[in-house]
């Protein structure tokens, strides 16, 4: 009789791993959704002629097998890139265009440095030394830290934090290098430096070290690095779904471990931990202590003559410091063709960060502090037209330093039921295409073993 195996799970890291296990096996597969509906974080929502994201808006396209999957899945076609690629960050209460040569953070041209409005010339000089620093030698260490080291604090505040550790609504002080941008900091230890590591070739475009999503992004290369389609990111859910053949799909199904000769646990640390406690007791305790904070989206449309700024751009940052309730703020409509009509302005504002306590709040207490934050900065004249909150509570996985050693641990724990395998974005990456990544090897793993 074919063998049986059961995943819980229905965000993209459980629809890859179904996708595959249906290629490698004859098994009979179910997959449970303890929600309404498949994808996870990733989600779209058609409301009237406006395309609302309701997680992250793109993929960063250069991590390994994103596209081979996109192509398997027939979705070539409809990918689309940014229509526009510069980004702003916010600093004393100005917005500065943040020249594209400042974002790879591994080779910055004098002249990029020269335009960057925002750093003091002190704070140019040191990033222009960064390839005379001393290379580190720990194990890992935190976003804050390696930054500081190479390119100096002002550099490290107004630029590598809010790219690096506003994504995932986490501390900077906390944040794992190795675990979350590990080209970079393999490529210091290899290399001596990051500039040094790229030997100088300005078009590189740095190694593959962003997971996508949360900011508003840039590329400088001339193939696109972040890609969406057309009709938004649900499309990839929707591919991978329409893609089964023999997966039986139970949506708002709360599960235990199901009888499977596999279990594939790809939700979150905290919920696998609830599953696997009364047979993995210490995997369980080293699992909840994954810490996850929450995060907000503020979705608002006005009409485009209620908003005074060029819209010059595809958004902006907030650095820490600054004194603002909001992280950042994407103008989707100027990002991405067919979000919203021409004489519409549709925008995201992200709250969370280092204000975790901000997301608890009702909804109408996170518009209006979206909608206050954005008003000087934009020239709001009248109220949106349209508003949608989205809140990620305790959902985003904070890789601290030291991550990939806890999650060894739990590895090594988890021997005590050899049948069940973990996967997601608690893990071993929290971008689309880690997640992506994760469910195929979780499906070869799972193959092997049959």
């Amino acid at each position: 009789m074919p063998k049986r195996v059961a995943i819980v799970g229905g965000g993209v890291t459980g629809l890859a791993a179904a996708f595959d296990l249906e290629r490698l096996t004859d098994a009979e597969i179910d997959l449970y959704e303890a929600s309404d509906r498949l994808g996870g974080k990733v989600g779209t929502e058609r409301i009237g002629d406006l395309l609302v994201e309701q997680g992250p808006d793109c993929f960063f396209a250069r991590k390994p097998g994103v596209m081979e999957l996109v192509a398997d899945l027939g979705l070539e076609s409809e990918l689309i890139e940014p229509v526009q690629k510069e980004f702003s960050m916010l600093v004393g209460g100005q917005l500065h265009r943040v020249p594209g040569g400042l974002v790879t953070l591994t080779y910055s041209e004098p002249t990029a440095i020269e335009e960057a409005t925002f750093l003091t010339p002190e704070a140019k000089a040191r990033v222009l030394a960064e390839r005379d620093q001393p290379a580190g030698t720990a194990p890992d260490e935190s976003i804050r830290s390696f930054f500081t080291r190479r390119f100096g604090p002002e550099f490290t505040r107004l630029v590598a934090e809010p790219l690096l550790a506003g994504t995932h609504a986490g501390d900077p002080d906390r944040l794992s290098m190795r675990a979350l941008y590990p080209g970079y900091f393999n490529l210091e230890r290899k290399n001596g430096s990051l500039a040094g590591g790229m030997g100088g070739d300005k078009s590189a475009g740095g190694p593959e070290n962003r997971s996508g999503g949360g900011s508003p992004g840039a590329d400088t290369t001339p193939r696109a690095s972040f890609l969406s389609f057309r009709d938004g990111m649900q499309t990839l859910v929707d591919g991978l779904h329409a893609s089964l053949r023999r997966t039986r799909v139970h949506v708002g199904s709360e599960v235990q471990i199901p009888h499977a000769d596999h279990v594939l646990l790809a939700v979150p640390a905290n919920r696998a931990a609830a599953l696997v406690e009364s047979q993995a007791p210490e995997a369980a305790r080293l699992m909840r202590a994954i810490p996850h904070n929450s995060s907000a989206i503020v979705t608002l449309a006005f009409r485009r003559t209620e908003i005074e700024h060029p819209l010059d751009g595809t958004g902006f940052l907030v650095p820490g410091g600054e004194g603002l309730t909001i992280t950042g703020a994407t103008w989707s409509s100027r990002k991405w063709a067919g979000r919203a009509p021409a004489d519409t302005v549709l925008m995201r504002v992200f709250l969370g960060g280092d204000r975790q306590a901000l997301v608890q709040r009702p909804d109408e207490d996170l518009v209006k502090l979206a909608v206050d934050a954005i008003t000087p900065i934009m020239g709001v004249k009248a109220p949106p037209s349209l508003v949608r909150v989205g809140k990620w509570i305790h959902a985003l996985p904070q890789y601290e330093v030291g991550h990939l050693d806890r999650i060894s641990e739990i590895e090594r724990a988890m021997g005590a039921l050899p049948h069940v395998t973990l996967a997601g974005t608690s893990f071993r990456g929290v971008g689309v295409p880690d997640c992506l990544r994760q469910g195929r090897e979780a499906a070869k793993k799972i193959a092997e073993t049959l």
